[in-house]
């Protein structure tokens, strides 16, 4: 078992792949679960922050923080904070993505 996950952690990680799909997903009520499990998976370790960052929802994360509603937005930016605690990559990637998704909408806002 890699260095930081626990037995538990080692079960669920098998339904990353499905998190990952469902955070795109259109149902509101969907996207709330996934990115509660998610802000509960990256609760931890930073072995656990890494399993949760390869799994590449990052990028939408980060996207849903212009979701409106807050039962949204709240548990993506939960997730996004136990990332930022991780490690210097992980935080600098969360910080690319945030400070490009601000730029896209600075633009977005001029035009």
């Amino acid at each position: 078992m890699p260095l930081g996950l626990s037995q538990t952690f080692a079960e669920v990680k098998p339904t990353l792949p499905a998190l990952q799909h469902l955070v795109h997903s259109n149902d509101e009520e969907v996207l709330i679960d996934a990115c509660w499990a998610l802000s509960y998976l990256s609760d931890g370790t930073i072995g656990k922050i890494q399993v949760v960052f390869d799994v590449g929802v990052c990028k939408h994360l980060v996207e849903l923080l212009l979701h409106p509603p807050p039962s949204v937005l709240i548990p993506a930016l939960r997730t996004i904070g136990n990332i930022v605690i991780g490690d210097d990559l992980q935080t600098q990637v969360i910080n690319f993505l945030v400070i490009f998704s601000l730029c896209i909408l600075v633009l977005y806002a001029q035009s």
